[in-house]
């Protein structure tokens, strides 16, 4: 399986039971893709970022571990849907 649909198999099972933001933990940093990325993106003024993953393009922002609970406060002051960390192994970013 190509990474972005490890990508993308992982984003759809977490959002599949959750109503929230999804944060992946990938090495040391905290990534957010596709239509969250948008989201977070919009919301906090911040620029997506477009990764080529495959032959195909991918939304995402990245933050480090220190920026990220900074930008979950500022979500989270907006009244915005809660987040969820995801540690995950399972795909290279």
């Amino acid at each position: 399986m190509d990474n972005i649909n490890i990508i993308r198999a992982a984003y759809d099972s977490a959002k599949k039971d959750r109503t929230s933001i999804v944060f992946f933990r990938v090495g040391i940093f905290y990534i957010t893709v596709f239509d969250d990325a948008k989201l977070v993106g919009e919301i906090l003024g911040l620029t997506v970022k477009t990764r080529e993953c495959d032959g195909c393009s991918m939304k995402y922002l990245s933050f480090d571990e220190d920026e990220l609970f900074g930008i979950v406060r500022n979500l989270n002051s907006h009244s915005i849907i809660p987040c969820t960390i995801i540690e995950t192994e399972e795909f290279d970013f």
